[in-house]
């Protein structure tokens, strides 16, 4: 996606997701569908080696405070039964 094209990207609700701005000054919208509850958020580890994504750069990551207290897909499988 870039500025030009105006195109945006619907995830469905429940499928992990994660996205890295190539640019400065990217903005993101960002929407849920229910009333956000902050104590049944949770998320992976962005470099899980089981997940092996090939982001595009590694080298300049800045993860919010939140992302960085992460577990990894392992954790979550055994949390959940998987």
């Amino acid at each position: 996606m870039d500025s030009k094209n105006n195109e945006c990207l619907y995830i469905p609700e429940g499928f992990a997701h994660g996205f890295q701005s190539l640019e400065n000054n990217s903005t993101m919208l960002y929407a849920c569908t229910l009333k956000r509850y902050q104590k049944f958020e949770r998320g992976l580890i962005w470099d899980d080696n089981e997940l092996n994504i090939n982001w595009p750069n590694k080298k300049k990551v800045i993860i919010s405070l939140r992302d960085k207290n992460n577990i990894s897909f392992k954790k979550y499988k055994t949390q959940n039964n998987l």
